[in-house]
Formats: structure tokens, C-alpha cells, sequence
């Protein structure tokens, strides 16, 4: 489950506590879609919401959020989108070290296709590199590799919850994991 281009636009403009309303008026949105969309990142652990009228949200208080307002604070510049949809997930499957495209493919599980649609999109904005060795994300976007790893961690804790609550993970991937309960 990765983010939406419409679910990383509101995120970013819910700075501090703020009523649906201002939130509606400020993205320019209908209440019934901004509903869909706060519903959707909550339920992706990225925000809170409380009361009913006026319905207040607020960011949840996590690792991957705070990376998240770090990267739009320093990389002001870039388009964020990179850390939506299929993008989020090669992100995620990226190293500073050089690794194969099937490596790449393999962890990131999307096709081919979208691999190199994705990769060739990174290399226009200098975000990944190519070497001999293969294709590596660059030093200083780092934030956005570990941003999508803290992504989907928060997202497989919450299915390892769903399943046992007392449950822990033990490993964590793109839309992966390994966890461990009481009983297994």
C-alpha cells in the first residue's frame, strides 16, 4: 500500500492541528474527497483524527513523518511525487551501493517496464546513478530511501497488528515482512 499522489499533497499541507474545513479550503478540495483521503492516511498510521464537529487531523507522531517534513524542508526543489505509488517502492529498493536491476526489480516488485520507467525518471532529476555495477540512489537523497523504508515499515506493523496484536517485526520490505507472535 503506497501513497497517492492526492494522499502525499494533503499530508504535507497538515502542518499543525486543523479542522476538515480549513483543510477543504486550503487544498481546494470537497469535503467528501478530502473525507476518502483523511480516512485513507489514517488508516496508514500518518494521521490522527478527532471529534466529530468540527472533525480535527492531525500528523501522527512517527518516524516516517518526520522524515517526510524533513525531505520538503531540504529538498524544497524537487518534486515529492518521487515518493508516491510505484517510485516509493523503488526508492525503497534502492542502495547508495550499486546494485542489479534484477536486484532492484526483485525487491521493489513492480515490472520491468515500470522499473525502467521509474529508474529513468530518477537519473533525469539525479536522484539514482548508474555505475558498472548497476543503479544506486544518490548520497544526498538519501532521506528518500530511508523515508521509504520507515514508509513501509509503519505499513507492515500495522498488517503484523491486524493479524496478532502482540505481534513484532522481524523484517520489513517493499509490501513485505516477517514477523513473529507468541505462537509462531
Amino acid at each position: 500500500m503506497t501513497l497517492t499522489k492526492a494522499e502525499l499533497k494533503t499530508l504535507l499541507a497538515i502542518e499543525e492541528p486543523i479542522t476538515m474545513t480549513e483543510l477543504a479550503n486550503k487544498l481546494g478540495l470537497s469535503k467528501g474527497t478530502l473525507s476518502t483521503l483523511l480516512h485513507s492516511l489514517k488508516k496508514k498510521g500518518l494521521i490522527e483524527l478527532e471529534g466529530k464537529k468540527p472533525m480535527i487531523i492531525k500528523p501522527a507522531e512517527n518516524k516516517a513523518l518526520h522524515l517526510l517534513r524533513r525531505i520538503a524542508t531540504d529538498f524544497p526543489h524537487v518534486n515529492l511525487e518521487v515518493l508516491t505509488g510505484s517510485s516509493l517502492k523503488v526508492v525503497s529498493a534502492l542502495d547508495v551501493k550499486p546494485q542489479p536491476l534484477w536486484l532492484i526489480q526483485l525487491k521493489a516488485n513492480v515490472s520491468r517496464a515500470t522499473l525502467h520507467r521509474i529508474l529513468s525518471q530518477l537519473m533525469e532529476r539525479l536522484i539514482v546513478g548508474k555505475k558498472e555495477g548497476g543503479y544506486f540512489i544518490s548520497k544526498r537523497f538519501a532521506p528518500f530511501k530511508a523515508f521509504a523504508d520507515e514508509y513501509f515499515y509503519l505499513q507492515n506493523s500495522i498488517k503484523a497488528k491486524e493479524f496478532d496484536p502482540n505481534a513484532s517485526v522481524v523484517w520489513s520490505g517493499v509490501e513485505e515482512l516477517i514477523l513473529a507472535t507468541g505462537g509462531f
